[in-house]
């Protein structure tokens, strides 16, 4: 049951950095496509969607998806942590 509950906290934390840095992981995944698309020049007119690299949009979607997952993470966390302790 203690492995449970340490494994509840872990998922828990998770959601939370996820959520806290947000900001920061979506400026580096936006920084690392315009990379990728430099390096790989091909690949940006091979994929329709590879223009919006390193635009603003890109970048919100990424903070927003982030936003969501963190804290989507945080409630499954939590009702997993009360499942554990009714049993």
């Amino acid at each position: 049951m203690a492995e449970f509950i340490a494994l509840a906290f872990a998922y828990i934390a998770l959601g939370a950095m996820a959520f806290i840095f947000s900001h920061e992981i979506a400026a580096a995944m936006n920084r690392f496509s315009v990379r990728f698309y430099e390096f790989f020049p091909t690949l940006k007119k091979a994929i329709p969607l590879s223009r919006r690299a390193g635009s603003p949009r890109n970048y919100k979607s990424s903070l927003y998806f982030l936003r969501i997952l963190g804290g989507l993470m945080i409630v499954a966390g939590i009702v997993f942590l009360g499942l554990v302790m009714l049993r």
